[in-house]
């Protein structure tokens, strides 16, 4: 796989990627057009909020098959 730039193009399916930014990489959730990572507030709830921080997605892999073969 391959990483997509957001400049470049963005999902066209809602659903969870890999992403990276200036921070690492971390799983986030894609929908209605934005990336949202969990994050936690200033009252200490934690909630999927929508950041700007992301420069970089690719889709995640397949998880592995239950017998345990690739």
């Amino acid at each position: 796989m391959k990483w997509i730039s957001i400049e470049e193009r963005m999902p066209e399916r809602e659903g969870y990627y890999l992403t990276y930014s200036c921070g690492g990489y971390e799983i986030a959730k894609f929908r209605k057009g934005k990336f949202h990572i969990w994050e936690q507030d200033a009252f200490e709830c934690l909630d999927w909020r929508p950041t700007t921080l992301i420069t970089h997605w690719m889709p995640l892999p397949e998880p592995p098959k239950e017998d345990g073969k690739t």
